[in-house]
């Protein structure tokens, strides 16, 4: 049965706004980080009501006044109350920065480390419990790098712990996931174009970060890498080869990956994805397509056809732009549905602007778990 997707709402951010990255903070509540006016980094606070409806903009910091450059930034939260951005800053140097959310959802700068004095581009973070998180982006020469942190019992005092350089060449389109409590798998694109994912893994201090394993799942040409734990021992996995958007079902094995089915999203190639699981057999993904639209399409996997991918709906929730998409769910309530929020760089009467949408589609109950068959790559 399809999952039709619906739009329910949308705002404009308070500033013009790209390259976004966002997170839900407790029920009625979302934060955006973004490149703003003048190139300045900010973060601005969401409200939506009870229907996921009316969403409105509470508060905007200006936590970067120099220049936040135009690459990914990312955003994650500690509790509901702290949050961690990292980013490209003055002279594309690499800073992460810490932040309390008081009860009115005004945002305040904590703490902040340069830990990156070459050059940062690509970067995600992942929460690895209340005073730990990782963070994979590409630094020096372009290379892949992944490195761990803490915060005190403050969140303040940020220091790094351990870096690994995972490529050595160039790691592009980075995308990471934490897949258990030790246990990191990145997603990027090489010098030659190529996809790669692999498994990092480290130790109960947080320390020692090393490759496990790794996969070539693309080898002519993948990029714009987006992941997501589907369950244990199963991830989704979109990448875009030259004319063509991919969905595919990869299992974990310990720390391998294996390629098992696949399927085309789109006959043109996709950008700025954005891929989150609604449960153990479904995922929704946000990306810009066709004359660079704005799309959400959601899919199912199929447990007993070693989960490959089928589409189940669409929309195109964008008919001008989308760009640097960034997809998080809000929650669900008892019709059942559940809810979205995006923010991206759209178009306003002709005129680039961020704005955030929200969206809602039927739950549907994750089908029973299998693991039958050899791996299976599907060709077009």
């Amino acid at each position: 049965m399809a999952l039709p997707i619906t739009q329910i709402d949308a705002l404009n951010t308070p500033v013009d706004g790209t390259r976004f990255s966002s997170v839900k903070l407790e029920d009625g509540y979302y934060a955006a980080a973004y490149r703003g006016t003048d190139d300045d980094g900010f973060i601005t606070t969401y409200s939506y009501d009870g229907d996921f409806d009316n969403i409105t903009a509470i508060s905007t910091l200006e936590h970067e006044t120099s220049v936040q450059q135009n690459a990914p930034c990312s955003l994650i939260k500690l509790d509901d109350t702290h949050l961690v951005l990292s980013y490209s800053g003055v002279d594309t140097d690499g800073f992460v920065k810490t932040f309390s959310i008081n009860a009115s959802h005004v945002v305040t700068q904590i703490d902040v480390l340069e830990f990156e004095t070459n050059y940062l581009n690509d970067t995600k973070l992942v929460k690895i419990d209340d005073t730990h998180f990782a963070c994979a982006y590409a630094g020096d020469g372009s290379d892949g790098f992944v490195s761990t942190f803490s915060v005190d019992g403050s969140f303040d005092n940020i220091a790094v712990i351990d870096t690994l350089e995972f490529e050595t060449v160039r790691a592009w389109g980075i995308d990471m996931i934490l897949y258990d409590t030790q246990h990191l798998i990145v997603g990027y694109t090489d010098n030659d174009s190529d996809s790669w994912l692999k498994s990092i893994s480290f130790d109960s201090s947080y320390d020692n970060l090393t490759v496990e394993s790794s996969i070539e799942p693309e080898y002519v040409y993948g990029e714009h890498t987006a992941i997501a734990k589907l369950s244990d021992g199963w991830i989704a996995y979109t990448i875009s080869t030259a004319s063509k958007g991919w969905m595919y079902a990869m299992k974990v094995t310990g720390y391998s990956i294996s390629k098992y089915a696949g399927a085309v999203i789109t006959i043109v190639a996709i950008s700025n994805t954005s891929l989150v699981a609604i449960d153990s057999t479904h995922a929704i993904l946000a990306y810009s397509g066709s004359s660079n639209d704005g799309y959400i399409t959601t899919f199912f996997f199929d447990p007993d056809d070693n989960y490959r991918p089928a589409i189940e709906s669409d929309l195109e929730y964008d008919t001008s732009l989308g760009y640097y998409n960034s997809l998080i769910e809000l929650g669900s309530d008892d019709t059942p549905k559940t809810y979205y929020a995006l923010s991206y760089q759209g178009k306003v009467l002709a005129v680039t602007n961020g704005i955030n949408k929200t969206f809602s589609i039927p739950y549907q109950a994750p089908q029973p778990s299998t693991d039958n068959g050899a791996p299976f790559m599907l060709l077009v």
